[in-house]
């Protein structure tokens, strides 16, 4: 049997995440009238299910961005000039990567504003959840094509460059960047 990498643990969270935000999506789709006595209770749901979700992607992000890609960086570049096309490929798709879980952020922080506008009826209700239910969608599109591109390009490249021990540096990173998560969460 193969020990589990950091990278497997990212990849079922790609999974977790992306189901996550299909759930939300179809939530946001499948809405009841807004003047239906389920309308409050279904936005509440909406909203909970944002949060949860805006919860673990910003653990997962962090993970990466923290935990995985300055180490990896830092462990190709080291071995340049051997791995100079690998190390260029790898700045480009982190920094990929890194544009992707800035516009995912923006797009899970907009829901979240339009959720707790909905919360509190203010405004135009019916186009505010026409538009969360687009933003739903296009952020389930985007999740699904960046946990995609990294499953099948980024993290197999890594589990190439990095050995045992360089894996076991980055898990131990994550495995801090996740406690503090939960500390963070238990404060709130």
């Amino acid at each position: 049997m193969t020990e589990a990498r950091p990278t497997d643990e990212l990849r079922r969270e790609h999974e977790k995440g992306v189901t996550a935000m299909r759930r939300l999506w179809e939530h946001c789709r499948d809405r009841p009238p807004v003047a239906h006595p389920t309308w409050a209770g279904h936005i509440a749901s909406v909203g909970a299910a944002l949060s949860e979700l805006r919860s673990l992607l910003g653990m997962h992000f962090r993970k990466e961005e923290e935990g995985l890609f300055p180490d990896v960086r830092r462990m190709v570049s080291e071995g340049a000039p051997a791995v100079d096309i690998i190390a260029s490929f790898f700045q480009d798709q982190s920094d990929e990567d890194l544009k992707a879980h800035s516009l995912l952020r923006s797009r899970m922080a907009e829901m979240a504003d339009l959720a707790a506008r909905l919360q509190s009826r203010e405004g135009h209700c019916e186009e505010a959840a026409k538009e969360l239910e687009a933003k739903a969608a296009f952020t389930c599109d985007l999740l699904e094509r960046h946990a995609g591109k990294e499953n099948t390009a980024v993290f197999p490249l890594i589990e190439r460059l990095l050995d045992k021990s360089q894996m076991s540096a980055v898990a131990e990173r994550m495995q801090a960047i996740q406690a503090s998560c939960a500390v963070m969460l238990s404060d709130e």
